[in-house]
């Protein structure tokens, strides 16, 4: 396999499991993410969110490998811009599932609710700029013509309605469908790069 091909593989694999656990993390806790949810549950979804961790941390590695792919041409500023922003995200992103984790180990309420805040004000920041990130990789996409057009748009789409989804209401279950469309985008993508040859 080449480096095309790893690279599909992730952009296929982490995105699909991260969006089976969240369906998970929804069953266990159906009003919501929420601080009180992590502590009833947290002999499932402490180690959940190592799993979440782990194929966050791929996927986002994944989508900035990809975007090194796409350097030469028309879009290659903002196949740049994009992959960093993307990449750059990552470690807030961590922060946030760390404080997510801690949650549920901290007896005392009050004091795991704080935890509980903190990681979505981290992770809403994190996350905004990785949908930003996203929708400037579409651009790049759409410019240089690397995949179909209908997955460039789609890119641009779950990018700019992510974004917005972030600043009036990251904590809400609006999130999922912009999630939704993040992982069908790069699920197409890496399927296209694993099926690429050398």
């Amino acid at each position: 396999m080449n480096t095309r091909n790893v690279t599909g593989l992730t952009l296929i694999i982490a995105p699909i499991v991260v969006i089976i656990s969240w369906i998970i993390w929804s069953m266990l806790d159906p009003d919501g993410p929420s601080a009180s949810g992590i502590r009833e549950n947290a002999d499932i979804l402490q180690p959940l969110c190592l799993v979440v961790l782990v194929a966050l941390s791929l996927w986002s590695i994944g989508l900035f490998n990809l975007s090194r792919t796409m350097l030469d041409g028309d879009g290659g500023d903002y196949a740049n811009i994009g992959g960093l922003m993307i990449l750059a995200a990552l470690p807030v992103i961590i922060a946030e599932i760390g404080l997510y984790f801690a949650s549920g180990s901290i007896a005392d309420v009050v004091l795991s609710d704080n935890f509980y805040t903190g990681g979505q004000a981290v992770g809403m920041a994190g996350t905004l700029i990785q949908f930003v990130g996203f929708g400037i990789v579409g651009i790049s996409i759409l410019l240089q013509k690397n995949f179909n057009q209908i997955i460039a748009w789609l890119f641009i789409l779950v990018g700019i309605v992510g974004a917005v989804i972030c600043i009036i209401a990251y904590d809400s279950q609006l999130l999922g469908i912009a999630y939704v469309g993040y992982v069908i985008a790069t699920v197409l993508v890496g399927i296209n790069q694993f099926r690429a040859k050398a």
